[in-house]
């Protein structure tokens, strides 16, 4: 049942609005797509939140979010063709990209974050697509595969993160004594790791994007039966183990956060609808 919202408390909501219309105008392309070729995904974080919680968007959410398993992921990627409507977009693509995950974007358009500013790469609007790789049961397994997770985000990036302590001290010291030309092999080489289990098919799954879900990983099972389910005026694949996943990332899902949190995550710097930014 889709939560009563007083949607004149969002800042901008007739511009959210139609930025999300346009999202979901990229995710029904993006369903084709998989439906086509034989690809399963599940609509994930707060994608998956609002579909349950709102019958659709979050309210002020910025963005859309779906999972596949990595051997679905590389899939997508090699049988993906850009059009003239949407493009691809991944370190692989733009090497001026950064982040360890895929972007589904509309050409003529812009949505554009602080740190996009200066890049290189396209900039339209935009669905994230993030792989889902299995997790050691072993306890020190886990935490080497979660130490080569960061050092692939890390090569990738490029810088350390900013939030201080034990892993910016470790960080800088990692691209201190690494040279920046041997960085794609060492993002290479870490990726191998990474995706060391994914061949047994009875081990949890994690986001390697998302360190907690490392911690916390997912039920083996998380992507083997996928539903339908209702999302605006259409449906959408989705996990049917959907309730264990948000209460295992949200708690009590079907709680608002304060009003203060009900607001825009991005906070981008420029959106347009008919034309792109360099």
């Amino acid at each position: 049942m889709k939560m009563d919202y007083d949607y004149s408390k969002i800042d901008n909501y007739d511009e959210l609005r139609k930025l999300q219309l346009t999202q979901l105008e990229i995710l029904k392309f993006v369903d084709k797509f998989c439906k086509d070729n034989g690809i399963k995904y599940s609509i994930a974080y707060g994608t998956m939140l609002g579909a349950v919680r709102h019958g659709g968007f979050i309210p002020w959410d910025d963005d859309m979010d779906i999972f596949m398993l990595r051997d679905d992921y590389n899939k997508f990627i090699d049988l993906w063709k850009n059009t003239d409507k949407y493009l691809l977009q991944n370190h692989n693509t733009d090497k001026d990209f950064t982040q360890s995950f895929s972007k589904i974007r509309k050409k003529n358009t812009a949505f554009v974050q602080q740190a996009d500013v200066g890049k290189k790469y396209h900039k339209g609007i935009f669905i994230d697509i993030f792989p889902l790789d299995r997790v050691p049961n072993g306890r020190i397994s886990r935490y080497m595969q979660m130490f080569h997770a960061m050092k692939y985000n890390l090569f990738m990036r490029g810088y350390p993160p900013k939030n201080g302590g034990i892993m910016t001290f470790a960080s800088n010291i990692i691209l201190k004594t690494t040279k920046k030309s041997n960085y794609e092999k060492k993002i290479a080489k870490n990726l191998k790791k990474i995706c060391k289990y994914n061949s047994d098919s009875g081990l949890k799954l994690a986001d390697m994007a998302v360190f907690e879900t490392i911690k916390s990983p997912y039920s083996a099972d998380f992507m083997n039966k996928i539903i339908y389910y209702d999302y605006e005026d259409t449906k959408v694949m989705m996990s049917a183990e959907y309730i264990k996943f948000l209460e295992t990332y949200f708690g009590d899902y079907m709680q608002l956060p304060p009003e203060s949190e009900q607001t825009w995550f991005h906070h981008p710097v420029a959106i347009d609808f008919d034309k792109e930014y360099e």
